[in-house]
């Protein structure tokens, strides 16, 4: 599913259409994706072909987080930090982030 969804946005071999592509990164974000759920944020939280609505963005960042996203990690951390959607929390900006980059380090360390 995000595959196709990928394909969607991009308009490889079909027709470009974000707010469609939105409906199959749903559907994958739903079934367990971090890497859809990661992009549906993403595209509520920058109203991309969806409507913008931050409270819906950082519940999926944090799903995503939780599911070891390390660019979810990131989103959320500056979330807090920016007070985007959040209240304030500079330790949990810093913890998230910190987390993301010992996970993005430990990624190019074992490659």
């Amino acid at each position: 599913m995000n595959n196709l969804a990928v394909n969607i946005t991009n308009g490889t071999g079909i027709t470009k259409d974000v707010t469609e592509a939105n409906r199959w990164y749903r559907k994958a974000a739903e079934a367990g994706n971090a890497e859809a759920m990661t992009t549906l944020a993403i595209n509520i939280a920058n109203a991309t072909g969806i409507t913008k609505d931050v409270t819906e963005a950082n519940r999926w960042y944090r799903k995503a987080a939780e599911a070891g996203n390390a660019d979810a990690m990131h989103n959320l951390g500056r979330a807090y930090y920016e007070c985007f959607g959040v209240s304030r929390d500079q330790r949990e900006a810093a913890r998230l982030i910190i987390a993301a980059l010992k996970k993005v380090m430990r990624s190019r360390l074992n490659r």
